[in-house]
């Protein structure tokens, strides 16, 4: 059995008689040698805390080739102009353009215009309750809409303001916007907003490459389908349609064109529509409605056509 740390205690007398005596050679070579291990210990650590203690020379690098203070290389300006078309491209695979009219390209302005009318007649749709009725509705320049209308209670108003915030829209603040009560407790409303309705990449009928835009020598037969579009969804024309200007932009032609007609506010929406489905490329510039009655509304109106 190996048992540990259990060995037997020697008496004081027999360490006494093994003891041999020691000389005081032996006790001066070991004095000797702790001394000088201690001072060796004492002057490294010594040396560290004056090593740490002194500032540290710095190696400094001396540019000769000083920066230009502006873009003097080619490759510095492609590499900025790349940042934003990289961002470009991510709206891009995203399948939607979140970015203001007035920022998009050319033909995304195409695109844009194109189905406008259609998104400004599909948000009223989704943001006036019963209760509300429109007086007059304005859209000018792919960007911005009025109307003036009135409501059988504040708390129409208040759900139709609440659902336009809900859109892609910013409604102005007072006076632009404002709210007021008649008389027998109905209130008559303005409100005005700038439309941001982003560009759908996934659209059937988005044209990036603007192929389906009629030739200019089909412009006269494009102008005949919108009226006969208009004349079947209800749309009683004044007149022919106007031609009040033209103009060269890139590699396109665009031409103005200015109509009166009268309808129902659900044939207009049929009409506009029916522009979408037959793919008649064209755009409302300006649109300018009036209630007449309850059921009959005036609308004059600028549609723009681009021919390549």
């Amino acid at each position: 059995m190996i048992r540990i740390n259990l060995l037997k205690k020697v008496s004081a007398t027999r360490r006494k008689s093994r003891r041999k005596p020691v000389s005081a050679r032996v006790f001066v070579t070991l004095g000797i040698l702790v001394f000088t291990a201690a001072a060796g210990i004492a002057g490294y650590y010594g040396y560290q805390w004056y090593r740490s203690s002194r500032p540290q020379k710095q190696n400094y690098l001396v540019e000769t080739d000083y920066a230009p203070t502006s873009y003097k290389s080619k490759r510095v300006v492609e590499d900025v102009v790349s940042d934003g078309d990289d961002s470009r491209l991510v709206l891009q695979e995203s399948g939607f353009i979140n970015l203001p009219y007035q920022s998009l390209s050319f033909e995304e302005k195409l695109n844009y215009e194109f189905v406008y009318a259609k998104q400004v007649l599909d948000m009223l749709g989704r943001t006036m309750p019963p209760g509300i009725e429109l007086e007059t509705l304005e859209m000018d320049g792919y960007s911005t809409i009025r109307a003036v209308g009135r409501g059988s209670g504040r708390d129409a108003v208040t759900r139709t303001f609440e659902a336009m915030k809900r859109e892609r829209i910013v409604i102005a603040p007072k006076p632009a916007t404002r709210i007021a009560m008649l008389t027998g407790g109905a209130y008559r409303f303005t409100v005005s907003a700038e439309t941001n309705f982003g560009l759908n990449l996934k659209d059937p009928l988005f044209d990036r490459t603007t192929v389906r835009l009629p030739l200019r020598n089909d412009l006269e037969g494009e102008v005949k389908r919108f009226a006969a579009a208009a004349r079947e969804s209800g749309v009683a024309l004044a007149g022919a349609l106007k031609q009040v200007g033209s103009e060269k932009t890139e590699n396109y032609r665009r031409f103005a064109y200015t109509f009166s007609a009268v309808s129902s506010y659900k044939d207009l929406d049929r009409f506009v529509l029916s522009l979408y489905d037959r793919k008649i490329f064209c755009a409302f510039n300006t649109m300018r409605l009036k209630a007449q009655s309850p059921t009959r509304i005036a609308i004059q109106a600028e549609v723009v056509f681009t021919t390549r």
